[in-house]
């Protein structure tokens, strides 16, 4: 069975916190990816694209590196 890696393994690679990650979890009535993503906004303006698909690429996302890539192809 293939391990199943979601928003907090990407959230380790990307370098947030552990007690951020914990109180994240606790907040079932909103996505918890969104809310890391709006932490990420938050804390590093400067983030970027880039820095997102090295930490996807790290927990062998390349489905979502793909649709990121592709994602500018249809406009």
């Amino acid at each position: 069975m293939k391990f199943l890696r979601n928003w907090s393994h990407l959230a380790d690679k990307l370098g947030v916190p552990h007690d951020v990650v914990k109180r994240l979890e606790y907040y079932t009535d909103y996505s918890p990816t969104i809310r890391m993503f709006d932490y990420l906004l938050a804390t590093r303006p400067k983030f970027t694209i880039g820095q997102l698909q090295q930490a996807l690429q790290k927990i062998h996302k390349t489905d979502i590196i793909d649709l990121i890539k592709n994602s500018g192809e249809n406009k």
